[in-house]
């Protein structure tokens, strides 16, 4: 009885360690991809702010980029009033079926994602354009008339699901909804640790606790 139990137990201590290693092993991967998406997403920075490639001057038959907001100081327009729009973009709110404000915020999502360049890399590395991709990319075999009446219902889905870690929100559309999927799946605990890579230097609204806060009223939780 005894030899039972302790193997039992033992067959328990390997099958955790080899959970923990599963999400250990997932977090360095998602950490070494976040560092290279980091130094492109710096680069198409460079690009979006002074339209030259780091390396090579600007052609002067490329006029400079608009400010972000004309007479305002794009450092301030980014770190005090992009968060506010962001965060409006990501509170989906409780109910799935809220349809009317699901599509108002998709499409000012889209509005402003063709404002400009600088509005474009912005909107580009945030949460909620990750969550259009994924989006149009698992809906584009559907037809349209399908697309356009469940499209709120699954952008709802996605928002609820994808943490406030922009930084693979630009990766490879394939990755993307890989990133999803694993995110989808985990329960409380290994999110726990995946949120370890959370680094917002401009988060000044709580957007890592409000984005738990509203989980945490949803009916099915984590």
């Amino acid at each position: 009885m005894i030899e039972g139990a302790d193997s039992l137990m033992s067959g328990c201590l390997v099958r955790v360690q080899s959970h923990q290693d599963f999400v250990l092993n997932w977090r360095e991967t998602l950490r070494l991809r976040g560092i290279w998406i980091n130094s492109r997403n710096e680069s198409d920075r460079f690009w979006a702010w002074e339209c030259k490639n780091i390396l090579f001057p600007r052609d002067p038959r490329i006029p400079k980029p608009s400010d972000l907001i004309p007479g305002l100081p794009d450092n301030l327009v980014e770190t005090e009033i992009w968060p506010r729009i962001r965060r409006s973009f990501e509170n989906v709110g409780r109910d799935p079926d809220s349809e009317v404000k699901l599509r108002g915020i998709m499409r000012n999502i889209r509005a402003l994602h063709g404002t400009c360049r600088k509005w474009r890399f912005l909107v580009d590395i945030s949460k909620s354009w990750a969550a259009m991709r994924i989006l149009e990319y698992e809906l584009c075999p559907i037809d349209r008339f399908w697309r356009t009446q469940y499209s709120p219902f699954f952008f709802h889905k996605y928002m609820r699901n994808l943490p406030p870690i922009d930084t693979f929100s630009t990766d490879r559309i394939e990755r993307l909804v890989l990133w999803f999927k694993c995110w989808y799946d985990m329960t409380k605990e290994d999110r726990e640790i995946c949120l370890q890579l959370y680094d917002d230097r401009h988060d000044k609204l709580g957007r890592l606790e409000e984005w738990v806060k509203q989980r945490d009223f949803w009916s099915n939780g984590w």
